[in-house]
C-alpha cells in the first residue's frame, strides 16, 4: 500500500516471489488481510520496505498505528 506499493508489489511477484504478496489500499487492509491469513499461534508482524510519509507523520506514528490495529478485534 501507499505511494510505493505497487511498485514494489511488481518487483516482487515479477522476479519470482515464490510466497503469497497481496497488495492492499492502506494498513487498516493489510493488518485485516493479514489477520484473515493467521491461524492460532502465528505472529503478525510490521516490517516496511520503504518510508511512508504519504500516511504517516514519522516510524513512530506508523508503529503506533499499526499496534492499536493489530491489538482492536
Amino acid at each position: 500500500f501507499g505511494y510505493s506499493g505497487v511498485l514494489i508489489w511488481k518487483t516482487l511477484v515479477n522476479n519470482g516471489l515464490s510466497i503469497p504478496c497481496f497488495a492492499v489500499a492502506n494498513m487498516k487492509d493489510a493488518v485485516n488481510h493479514a489477520r484473515r491469513m493467521a491461524t492460532n499461534g502465528d505472529a503478525i508482524v510490521l516490517s516496511p520496505g520503504c518510508a511512508s510519509f504519504d500516511e504517516f507523520r514519522n516510524f513512530e506514528h506508523r508503529g503506533m498505528v499499526f499496534q492499536e490495529l493489530a491489538f482492536s478485534a
